[in-house]
């Protein structure tokens, strides 16, 4: 094969993973995205709980959201914990993996908010 031909298959192959990646993520958010939208949309519904209620739920299925809503990307639950005083409330994923540390996609995310309690 006649080096033009070669860079001619090279380019297009090129092509057609650039034409493919973008068919198929096409509309889609990257998983970091995903995941953070989804932990800041729980994270609302947890205080909006708490200010209706006085206290935060025990579980993240009590606040009545899509069963997707409250997993991660690759649908495992969110852990959920409350402090004992019920000031604190922690919710993480602990990536692809289920396990704690790891990079990219096994990477672990967190997010630990105060309830406002001065309203009680």
């Amino acid at each position: 094969m006649s080096e033009a031909k070669k860079t001619y298959l090279f380019l297009a192959v090129c092509v057609a993973v650039i034409v493919g990646g973008f068919l198929i993520f096409r509309g889609k958010k990257p998983p970091s995205v995903e995941i953070e939208d989804r932990m800041t949309a729980i994270q609302a519904a947890v205080e909006n709980w708490h200010a209706a209620k006085g206290s935060p739920p025990d579980t993240l299925e009590e606040l009545g959201l899509p069963e997707e809503e409250i997993q991660d990307i690759v649908k495992k639950p969110f852990l959920y914990s409350v402090s004992e005083d019920g000031t604190t409330v922690t919710l993480m994923t602990l990536g692809a993996d289920g396990k704690p540390g790891g990079k990219m996609f096994n990477a672990d995310r967190e997010i630990v908010f105060s309830l406002d309690t001065e309203k009680e």
